[in-house]
């Protein structure tokens, strides 16, 4: 994890000398369940205030990187810091190759090149809950779908092609990549993504983000300091998304988390509905994305697009948004998204169901079964002009593709919760502590929010289904 690489001087040792005296990071302990579940434990000695597992199902370790399990436990659970599995089926004679690394005292220790090779499951049966699935049509009622997953085509409509309801006691890997990054262009928000998991983690059969102030991770001077993910980077190797230094323009002052599909679910073509429970935080805002897997159009200024779910923001209690966005600017990034007022509460109160479904011919947002936005291309998006008669930065490149295009590729789930950024609320928002695209504007957050509780508040999510249409 990032603390594991921050402290780039721990090279292969697993034992060293600390202000705190002689340390040795203990043996992890390892229990497997049937039929199917592991867990990765040490005990919560005095002074650890970090445990962070790095494993791969036989496969060795390619030195100190994240594998494919990878996860951060700050708090400890009757006497240990646990690494929990709920998904996995292991076998007897599966070996697993790990590294683990502890925080003690500020000082940080590991166990290398380590190897458990499954020879039997403790006296226990974890309880495997399934997530109802919509039952497959029969060859008389099947009716011809358009939707494409992973680049297969699809035989017939309104049968569900994804489903998590997040009862695993961690996040499935095979489903999910977990964010380990600083926030990307072209929004900026000001948060950095971690994967500690009482910020993003899985209870009740429901997924919590939960942010957190940066400082209360790396103290207080980490904000001007050097912040450096390494080979469990998520975000672009040698850019600003995996390193950063605070010293010019300080660190984004947020952790948060964010979990995407991307190389393990993608499709053309479908229905989305997300059951959640929205934060009630200012300046927060669920990101339930559909995000471009192959930037046909570009990669710059959502140039291949990105569609939202929903959005919502508790500086505006009332309204919720949700269509289609092809450049960031705010003259652009409204042209094909719609509102829905609620007339009386917050989106925030209770628990809603947020649609989107996408076709060759349009993409629909509903709430609670209610649409309240249809966007058609008309001649194609590529087409559009503002007010003002001006066209998106890249529409005569749109113009190539299809009258869908960007959307006529693969798109794929991003879920998570951001905090402010550059485009999404408007300079005209009364209170709002910061100029969009002002090179200080995590400064200005910061100085805003560093004498207050913020952040309180957090995502809920029940679950995520995709159908096809």
């Amino acid at each position: 994890m990032l603390l594991c690489f921050f402290r780039v001087f721990l090279l292969s040792t697993i034992v060293l000398n600390s202000a705190e005296g002689y340390y040795v990071v203990p043996r992890a302990k390892f229990e497997v369940f049937y039929p199917r579940g592991f867990q990765v434990s040490i005990p919560a000695e005095d002074g650890v205030t970090l445990f962070a597992f790095h494993g791969k199902l036989n496969e060795e370790m390619e030195g100190l990187e994240a594998g494919h399990w990878s996860m951060d436990i700050t708090k400890p659970r009757n006497g240990r810091f646990t690494f929990r599995d709920r998904g996995t089926a292991l076998k007897v004679g599966d070996i697993i190759y790990y590294w683990t690394y502890a925080l003690h005292y500020g000082s940080g220790y590991r166990e290398d090149n380590g190897e458990y090779k499954v020879t039997g499951y403790v006296n226990k049966t974890d309880d495997v809950v399934t997530f109802p699935s919509s039952p497959s049509p029969s060859p008389e009622t099947c009716k011809p779908s358009v939707t494409y997953v992973n680049g297969v085509k699809q035989e017939c409509a309104n049968v569900e092609i994804f489903a998590e309801d997040f009862s695993s006691r961690t996040i499935d890997p095979s489903k999910w990549t977990q964010q380990r990054r600083f926030s990307r262009e072209p929004d900026y928000e000001f948060v950095t993504y971690l994967l500690n998991d009482d910020i993003l983690y899985t209870e009740s059969s429901n997924l919590f983000i939960k942010p957190k102030r940066l400082t209360d991770i790396y103290g207080e001077n980490i904000l001007r300091g050097h912040l450096f993910f390494r080979t469990d980077c998520t975000g672009e190797i040698r850019t600003k998304e995996c390193d950063q230094h605070g010293e010019r323009f300080m660190l984004p002052p947020i952790a948060s988390g964010q979990v995407t599909t991307k190389n393990h679910f993608s499709f053309k073509y479908g229905s989305v509905k997300i059951r959640a429970k929205l934060p009630n935080m200012k300046w927060a805002f669920p990101q339930f994305f559909l995000d471009p897997s192959e930037n046909a159009y570009g990669s710059r200024d959502y140039s291949s697009g990105q569609m939202r779910v929903a959005f919502f923001s508790e500086s505006d209690p009332l309204v919720l948004s949700g269509g289609a966005i092809l450049a960031s600017e705010r003259k652009f990034r409204n042209l094909f998204t719609c509102e829905n007022v609620k007339k009386s509460g917050t989106w925030s109160a209770d628990f809603h169901i947020f649609s989107l479904e996408w076709t060759p011919d349009s993409i629909t947002t509903s709430v609670d079964g209610i649409e309240y936005c249809l966007i058609e291309p008309g001649n194609g998006f590529g087409y559009a002009e503002t007010a003002a008669g001006e066209k998106i930065p890249n529409a005569e490149y749109i113009r190539r593709g299809g009258k869908m295009a960007p959307f006529d590729h693969e798109f794929h789930l991003t879920i998570g919760l951001g905090v402010g950024g550059h485009y999404d609320f408007d300079d005209n928002i009364s209170g709002k502590p910061w100029i969009n695209r002002e090179p200080r504007a995590h400064n200005d957050f910061w100085n805003a929010i560093k004498g207050t509780n913020y952040p309180q508040g957090k995502l809920i999510i029940d679950y995520v289904k995709v159908l096809t249409v």
